[in-house]
């Protein structure tokens, strides 16, 4: 059973696609006078130092690690951008309600989360250049989610968070009106990220759908600008514990507090890369593996897995189920793993960061 809402705002953003609304930018070239105009250079380089070291960090790591740290990238993101919008959510429900092991009923909070997690993994495979028409946006957002039943929490929030379909169509044509998209490309790419979060915000757009899309926008638009290859800003992790300088209608103070927030997120995901080669090493040092130990690729899958059962590492290691909860087992008491359910069986474990 679909809900009515979501198929009308579905039926609202139809019609054909637009051609990419933003023309390739002078700015790339450095020529444009309204490039730098306005912006604290010695910050703005701050933030490009910063991001670029996380940038071609992220890309030296081992395959298993990267693609874990870009998972615990987007959960901490999720939660960050679900409380700016003010929905309470915490790190380790998103992953156990992912895992589909959450002791408990999933809450409209919980919806929230889930919905912005969606989302982020979903712009990390996307061309930058792919999101930025209304059509696009609802298709990427998942505003009808397709699939999932009425009870699900991401249904219930949705349904109880969004305008009307006519008021959220309008408030993403506003929010990505062409003239104003090339005008942002006119500028360095963050302060064209300030821009556009400027616009989603003052568009309302962020009262007609929520502020996380607008701040997934911001970190594709680094990418888009030739900033970042990887999705590594997490715009939303900068403003952890700086909940009053998020604050997109306050002109160049806000590009300023953007600025910081990218640099604050930038010394962020560098931490959580170095906790996440700590972490794994610990684990070897904690049980040296014995000759033909499958101790070394569990370490591995942990790094990689925001967190799995015991089923799960059985069937990625060919062991079976007795002998992956004896090593798990054997982890958490050693305190370099952890149990997320607090239960006794259907349990979670997580590497200690």
């Amino acid at each position: 059973m679909t809900n009515r809402l979501l198929d009308e705002l579905d039926a609202a953003l139809g019609g054909g696609d637009a051609p990419d609304p933003v023309r390739p930018s002078a700015a790339a070239t450095g020529r444009n006078a309204v490039f730098l105009e306005g912006v604290d250079a010695a910050l703005l380089a701050d933030a490009a130092a910063g991001l670029g070291r996380l940038d071609a960090t992220v890309d030296l790591l081992p395959e298993h690690r990267r693609r874990g740290w870009l998972a615990r990238r987007h959960l901490r993101e999720a939660m960050a951008s679900a409380r700016l919008d003010g929905d309470m959510v915490d790190v380790d429900d998103l992953v156990l309600a992912e895992l589909d092991t959450l002791p408990r009923p999933g809450d409209v909070d919980l919806g929230a989360g889930r919905w912005i997690l969606g989302m982020l993994r979903a712009a990390a495979r996307r061309t930058p250049r792919q999101l930025f028409t209304p059509r696009r946006l609802g298709a990427f957002a998942r505003l009808r989610l397709k699939g999932a039943p009425p009870d699900d929490e991401r249904v219930r929030w949705l349904t109880g968070r969004l305008a009307t379909p006519d008021a959220v169509r309008a408030a993403l044509e506003r929010a990505l009106a062409p003239p104003g998209l090339r005008a942002l490309a006119e500028r360095a790419p963050p302060v064209g990220a300030a821009g556009l979060l400027a616009l989603w915000h003052g568009a309302g757009a962020a009262d007609a759908v929520a502020g996380a899309p607008g701040r997934i926008l911001a970190e594709v638009w680094l990418r888009r600008g030739g900033w970042l290859r990887r999705p590594v800003a997490a715009v939303a992790t900068g403003f952890l514990g700086h909940r009053d300088r998020y604050t997109p209608d306050a002109g160049a103070a806000w590009t300023r507090n953007l600025l910081e927030a990218l640099v604050r997120s930038a010394d962020e995901g560098l931490q959580l890369q170095r906790r996440l080669d700590a972490a794994e090493a610990a684990i070897l040092l904690a049980c040296p593996p014995r000759r033909a130990s499958s101790l070394p690729a569990l370490a591995a899958l942990l790094a990689e897995r925001p967190a799995l059962t015991a089923e799960d590492a059985a069937a990625a290691l060919s062991l079976t189920d007795r002998a992956a909860r004896g090593l798990l087992g054997r982890l958490a008491d050693r305190g370099v793993v952890r149990e997320l359910t607090g239960r006794k069986s259907f349990r979670a474990f997580a590497i200690a960061l």
